[in-house]
């Protein structure tokens, strides 16, 4: 009779682990994709470390990745599918041919951080610190985000570093 008892909770608990009750973890993964005729250098940066989490993504990360290659990270064991946005603060991608960009969350910026002001020939849609240039995909886990460098994301560099080269001689 005392089995029985136990039997009935026991039985219960068992089929909310199964069924999912709570909020699992869930993971992000991070995918850079090159489409551009570029070899791509970037660096990850954080403006303050990660706390416990240096090894999944120290304060700077620098990734190569060649033309029509890709790159993926996977972090986020946490019970929400984390966004770029909480992976880095600052992105520098360095082309092949030395043309440089570097972007920065402009959301979230700490006192001890200067940023310069943004140039004219800044454009959002290549910016890839904002999440909404993202293509964004659920799976079985979490969370894909996947971002394509174009030769068009070239192109937004080159009119940058060439607007900052002209801001730097004045």
């Amino acid at each position: 009779m005392k089995k029985k008892k136990y039997l009935l909770p026991f039985t219960v608990i068992l089929i909310l682990i199964r069924c999912g009750y709570g909020d699992p973890a869930r993971e992000s993964y991070y995918v850079w994709v090159n489409k551009s005729d570029h070899t791509i250098t970037f660096t990850l940066d954080r403006f303050d470390p990660l706390p416990d989490r240096e090894d999944f993504l120290p304060v700077t990360d620098e990734k190569t990745l060649e033309s029509n290659g890709q790159i993926e990270l996977t972090g986020g064991g946490m019970a929400y599918s984390p966004p770029p946005s909480d992976l880095f603060d600052k992105m520098t991608i360095t082309f092949h041919d030395g043309t440089e960009v570097v972007y920065c969350r402009r959301d979230y910026v700490p006192p001890h951080i200067d940023l310069l002001p943004l140039p004219e020939s800044y454009n959002k849609q290549y910016d890839p610190t904002f999440n909404s240039n993202y293509v964004q995909e659920d799976v079985k886990n979490g969370t894909r985000w996947t971002y394509t460098f174009t030769n068009a994301d070239y192109e937004a560099a080159v009119r940058m570093s060439e607007a900052q080269e002209v801001r730097e001689g004045e």
